[in-house]
């Protein structure tokens, strides 16, 4: 991922690790009693449940699956319900997070610092970009400049040419994952040095 840009990116596994260690807090806690009436019932009103309706993820009920299973409600609140969670859920979640802190190229900025504390030494530059990852980013900037808001769509000239920009520069150990780049202006790229981090939030006013 630092090497090469995926689509799976660094903030994805971020992402995933919380949302994960969220619901094993919250929901899968082993201290669960079945012999406990108070614990069978949060069981039964179990919040992921809920998560599973508003999703509309397909899962069996607890009456059927207790029919099946011995009565095992703790297969049924630990095993079974984790199992559809990471399956189906997680996934639609991790996306879903992702779209809105993707947006936020200040928050890419501050997550890529981070980052760059945690590598021993520079990776080595990207030079070529697939073409999911230029629709990306030129969709993320509205088809303008980063910096300066300059067109870059080229729809009604042939100037300010689009060009990938690493927010933290790789001589500062930033690296190739989508979370580290943007689009800017081929000025803005050129004038802008190897050992700076910038980038910004504003976007263009509608009227």
């Amino acid at each position: 991922q630092i090497n090469k840009p995926q689509k799976n990116t660094l903030l994805h596994d971020v992402i995933e690790y919380i949302i994960s260690n969220f619901f094993n807090v919250v929901y899968f806690n082993n201290n669960f009693d079945v012999y406990s009436i108070d614990d069978v019932a949060i069981l039964e009103e179990n919040g992921v449940i809920e998560l599973f309706d508003e999703y509309e993820i397909e899962y069996i009920s607890l009456e059927d699956y207790l029919s099946n299973n011995n009565n095992d409600y703790f297969l049924y609140g630990y095993e079974y319900l984790r199992e559809v969670l990471e399956l189906k859920l997680l996934p639609i979640l991790k996306e879903e997070v992702f779209n809105l802190l993707f947006n936020d190229r200040e928050l890419m900025k501050e997550f890529n610092i981070l980052i760059s504390q945690d590598l021993d030494e520079k990776v080595k530059r990207c030079r070529t970009w697939p073409k999911w990852l230029e629709r990306a980013l030129f969709c993320r900037e509205k088809g303008l400049c980063a910096l300066c808001k300059k067109d870059l769509t080229q729809l009604l000239h042939t100037k300010h040419k689009p060009a990938i920009d690493h927010i933290v520069p790789i001589a500062k150990k930033g690296v190739n994952d989508p979370t580290n780049l943007q689009m800017l202006c081929n000025k803005c790229n050129e004038s802008k040095s190897n050992i700076e981090i910038v980038t910004s939030n504003s976007t263009p006013l509608y009227w």
